[in-house]
């Protein structure tokens, strides 16, 4: 059996379990944190993205947080029907809706932003520097190995 980066198949299967635990974990104290703003982890992220890229079309978004379009849709539609986003037709082809955020959207995600900013902070607190960069740079090397949708 080959050896990827010195580690053994149990090493590497065991990088990728405890990668998935911490996402499960991650995404539960998300939703749990976002609750009182009547958002999920998913929905806050996209809400972000578009508060900090907008107005962008949903394969933008799909693009750029790695979602499925199936659930950009239904994501969307939530913070459409919360009256956090609006959806506008593009001027230049009508098949594709341009998305922006409304300002009552900018105000629930400033807020939200804030909560998970104390959250993480008190979090990562034991961390020294070098270890947080350190995971920073691992997982941006990760990212860059997951495959884009042309």
């Amino acid at each position: 059996m080959a050896l990827l980066w010195g580690m053994s198949q149990k090493d590497t299967s065991a990088v990728v379990r405890r990668l998935l635990r911490l996402g499960a974990f991650l995404q539960r104290t998300g939703d749990r944190l976002l609750g009182d703003f009547r958002l999920t982890q998913q929905s806050f992220i996209v809400l972000q993205q578009i508060r900090e890229n907008g107005p962008l079309r949903q394969k933008d978004i799909c693009s750029g947080l790695l979602f499925e379009k199936s659930n950009i849709s239904k994501i969307t539609a939530k913070l459409f029907g919360l009256g956090l986003i609006r959806v506008a037709r593009s001027p230049h082809d009508a098949r594709a809706s341009r998305i922006s955020i409304t300002a009552k959207g900018a105000m629930v995600a400033g807020r939200a932003m804030k909560r998970l900013d104390q959250w993480n902070a008190a979090w990562l607190k034991p961390l020294d520097s070098s270890s947080a960069r350190a995971i920073r740079e691992a997982l941006g090397q990760l990212e860059n190995l997951v495959p884009r949708e042309p």
